[in-house]
């Protein structure tokens, strides 16, 4: 009895052995973003995931965007004192907070990779080159404004602000290898 257990445990142990390793390796699953598929990678693509990278349009990308987030928080900041429209003040509500979650993201993905630059929160005037950012005169209209003055002015320096900020990202995807981190590319 003992030496057929031994030998079924050498024939276990020698199937074990023999086993091609490839034959079952599990698939390495990429998940997609919300309401994409997965995808199932080669080892080539994961390898390239786990040697996170960056390059400088990346860095350039957050740096503006830094800026392009701190105008909106500005302009969202103005509603409180100059509308009492409930849709206005909540969007202004979720932008600002939306917008500063993202700010110390960003700030904290660039500093992580010694890519900070104090001088970001300067003058937004320096930035208007930066696609869909106010101007010191329409920021300044928006100040002065009131009521639905003020709604008007609101909605449509964020939309054309929203609209600049995805010319900007279509932009960054342009340049090969950026967005490569996967913590940025979310």
């Amino acid at each position: 009895m003992v030496s057929k257990k031994i030998v079924l445990g050498v024939f276990f142990l020698n199937s074990l052995v023999n086993l091609n390793a490839e034959d079952y390796s599990a698939p390495i699953i990429q998940p997609g973003l919300p309401g994409n598929p997965s995808k199932i990678l080669d080892a080539e693509e994961a390898t390239n995931i786990s040697n996170t990278s960056y390059i400088k349009a990346d860095v350039k990308f957050l740096q503006g965007m830094i800026i392009h987030h701190e105008q909106a928080v500005i302009m969202s900041n103005m509603a409180d004192e100059r509308t009492n429209n409930k849709m206005i003040l909540d969007l202004a509500k979720r932008i600002d907070v939306s917008q500063e979650d993202e700010i110390n993201f960003m700030e904290s993905w660039l500093k992580q990779r010694n890519e900070y630059k104090n001088n970001i929160k300067s003058n937004h005037h320096m930035h208007l080159n930066m696609v869909g950012m106010a101007t010191p005169k329409q920021l300044n209209n928006l100040k002065n404004s009131s009521s639905t003055d003020f709604d008007r002015l609101f909605l449509q320096l964020m939309i054309t602000h929203h609209d600049g900020a995805l010319e900007m990202v279509e932009e960054l995807k342009k340049y090969p290898g950026n967005a490569y981190d996967p913590v940025l590319n979310e």
